[in-house]
């Protein structure tokens, strides 16, 4: 079963009531729970990764992807082809669609009133 992004809430449920209970310090360094984490540098200057800064995406963590060199291509290829949509758009918006673009909506739009009046009450298609 997929649960997509309901699971950061209910993490965060849980962790509150860890909160609560005096069980989870969000100020402490997160190797204290996760001794396995491994430390951060900066710069060259070592740095503390706090659990606060994990759930509120603030530890400077960028990614969980390793191949850093995937990652870029993938947002370029979105960026390039919400560019191509926003083109696209623009031209539809300022009138500058082709006209063979016209006549197939156009076939189009005639087809489907002609479905619709040949189509009888009550009955669907499978």
């Amino acid at each position: 079963m997929r649960i997509a992004s309901i699971s950061k809430s209910l993490t965060m449920v849980a962790l509150a009531k860890l909160w609560e209970a005096g069980k989870l310090d969000l100020d402490i360094p997160v190797q204290h729970y996760v001794p396995e984490f491994p430390e951060k540098e900066y710069e060259g200057e070592k740095v503390s990764v706090t659990t606060r800064l994990l759930i509120s995406h603030l530890s400077g963590i960028r990614h969980y992807e390793k191949d850093i060199k995937k990652v870029k291509e993938e947002k370029a290829y979105k960026a390039l082809k919400m560019m191509k949509e926003n083109v696209a758009f623009e031209q539809e918006k300022e009138g500058k669609s082709n006209e063979k673009n016209d006549f197939t909506k156009f076939k189009t739009e005639q087809e489907n009133e002609a479905k619709c009046r040949n189509s009888k009450p009550g009955k669907k298609k499978n």
